[in-house]
């Protein structure tokens, strides 16, 4: 009830499958998500990557120079985690909603930030699965 956000979608060839959130890195939603996003949909599911950095940019997406990764650092710093949580929620919602999904069963999976984000929503979400790689900060939480 906040506002609105984009993500990327990816199909998978069979036109339904069960659903999967993809977190972000810090990065945002770059290249390197929508590729990971895409195998996922070549595995037959129906993939959400929503843009978690919407409040404070819409559409970041941002490479691996120093340059990049200094100012993904600075999204970092200033991300609301509790928000955020709110927006996977949401992202988790968007997607059962679709016909694409059948069964309404929605995951998690989320790499660094979104390792942590992928906890997070296991704790504060209704996902149905939730899956960490190398999450931060997950101790603090």
């Amino acid at each position: 009830g906040s506002g609105t956000f984009r993500g990327y979608l990816a199909l998978p060839e069979s036109g339904s499958g069960p659903g999967l959130v993809i977190a972000q890195e810090i990065f945002g939603v770059n290249h390197t998500m929508r590729e990971v996003a895409d195998y996922y949909a070549e595995e037959g599911y129906v993939v959400l990557v929503p843009d978690l950095f919407w409040r404070q940019q819409p559409d970041v997406e941002l490479g691996y120079s120093e340059a990049d990764w200094q100012r993904a650092f600075g999204f970092y710093q200033g991300f609301d985690e509790a928000r955020g949580m709110e927006d996977m929620q949401s992202a988790i919602d968007a997607l059962r909603a679709l016909p694409e999904v059948g069964g309404g069963k929605v995951g998690v999976l989320g790499f660094c930030l979104g390792g942590k984000l992928a906890y997070l929503a296991a704790c504060r979400t209704d996902a149905d699965v939730s899956v960490g790689y190398y999450g931060v900060g997950i101790e603090a939480a």
